[in-house]
């Protein structure tokens, strides 16, 4: 995710570069692409975890794994992102080491958690409903006597 974050900011700044005036529709659209890439990935965690783990109380607790990985993703990009700014001609924003790590990094934090875990929850009840759960069965036996 780290790496998908600072290539986005990537090709975001080249394209203001090149058309500073798409540079509105270029944040909007880096922004779909990173929510997508969250929310796919986590798509497909919620469907192994399932399918290895058909009963929900005993599978791995995504939240966690995600809260972990946007945590990385976020704190690493952001220090990539800052030395790519200074020590390359790239322009990803002109902001201070301190800025990255905080704020630029919570951002980048929320933006992979909510995601990755919308996509986690909703491929966890696809696996769910394709593995075909189903009610536990009763059955009624007629009265001895």
């Amino acid at each position: 995710m780290a790496a998908a974050l600072v290539t986005t900011r990537m090709l975001i700044d080249l394209g203001v570069e090149a058309s500073p005036d798409a540079g509105i529709v270029l944040r909007y659209t880096g922004l779909i692409a990173i929510v997508a890439i969250a929310v796919a990935w986590g798509f497909l965690d919620g469907q192994r975890d399932r399918r290895r783990n058909p009963d929900p109380d005993r599978g791995a607790d995504l939240t966690i794994v995600w809260l972990a990985a946007a945590a990385a993703a976020g704190v690493g990009a952001a220090v990539v992102a800052w030395l790519l700014g200074v020590l390359s001609p790239l322009d990803l924003g002109g902001n201070s080491l301190l800025f990255e790590l905080t704020s630029g990094a919570a951002w980048s934090m929320l933006l992979v958690f909510a995601s990755a875990l919308a996509g986690s929850t909703a491929g966890a009840r696809v696996a769910g409903t394709s593995q075909g759960a189903r009610s536990p069965e009763v059955t009624v036996s007629a009265p001895s006597g």
